[in-house]
């Protein structure tokens, strides 16, 4: 269990109910190496291969939530189109506002929906994920941190095992949230490494373009690829099947999408 640490944005907004009293409270993930990818009921088993990464980084412990998005929105000075003009996309939308999310108005600029402050952020584009992590001091995990992570030591599907019946315990996904959307982070059970909702909830956007890798990898970072075109998102949403929660599954979509299932959490290498 690691001590909150500061960031570049310094501490923000407490949680309205008894979590942390500092939401960039982070888990410390140590060098190591594992077997990345689906590795049960031969599924995509030829994508299985070893990665090793060679440097710790922490991660924050929770999705980055409504308030916590509001503040970095309010401090840079976004206005309702979501655009930061000092930012390293200007041009682009960073968020789009959600009733399960944040909304804007001239009087009080961003805000989270009335009683959604602790919910993860949502409808944010990667580069609205991507701008958030660089205001924090931090940057988005890459493809293969965020499998590492969310294993935390496990070679199975899911973090705490193989049995998807036991899916509801640690995930908010498609059978225990009918006609719902996402829910407030921290509700269910963590990985052995103390870190909430990386099973469903919301999607999570990470550093990488779409990309391929086989044999022995060190350290990959697929963050600059030219040419891509498509970003990777993990961990499943409120709305996912089990399959589409497995610690190694990913989705794709286009940097600029905005949706109200896909959020983000952020790192801070050492």
């Amino acid at each position: 269990m690691e001590e909150p640490i500061e960031t570049a944005a310094g501490r923000v907004e407490t949680f309205e109910r008894s979590l942390p009293d500092n939401l960039y409270q982070t888990v410390l993930c140590k060098a190591g190496s594992f077997k990345m990818g689906a590795n049960e009921n031969n599924l995509w088993d030829t994508k299985i291969h070893t990665v090793i990464l060679t440097r710790a980084f922490h991660i924050t412990r929770y999705e980055i939530t409504n308030i916590q998005y509001a503040n970095f929105l309010n401090e840079m000075g976004v206005g309702e189109d979501g655009k930061l003009a000092s930012g390293h996309y200007p041009d682009q939308t960073l968020i789009v506002a959600h009733q399960w999310g944040l909304s804007w108005s001239a009087d009080q600029g961003w805000q989270p929906a009335e009683g959604y402050a602790d919910y993860p952020v949502i409808n944010v584009s990667w580069y609205g994920a991507d701008e958030f992590a660089r205001w924090a001091g931090g940057a988005l995990p890459t493809d293969a941190q965020w499998e590492y992570a969310c294993r935390a030591g496990s070679d199975s599907n899911y973090y705490f095992g193989a049995d998807a019946t036991m899916l509801g315990d640690y995930c908010w996904y498609s059978e225990n949230n009918q006609g719902g959307g996402s829910h407030e982070v921290g509700l269910k059970l963590p990985n052995k490494w103390g870190l909430y909702d990386m099973h469903g909830n919301a999607d999570e956007w990470v550093a990488d373009w779409l990309y391929y890798d086989e044999g022995t990898v060190t350290d990959p970072d697929h963050s600059a690829d030219n040419g891509g075109y498509l970003k990777v998102k993990h961990g499943g949403n409120y709305s996912s099947a089990p399959l589409s929660c497995y610690a190694a599954i990913s989705s794709t979509a286009t940097p600029d999408t905005c949706e109200p299932m896909t959020g983000f959490r952020i790192i801070f290498p050492l």
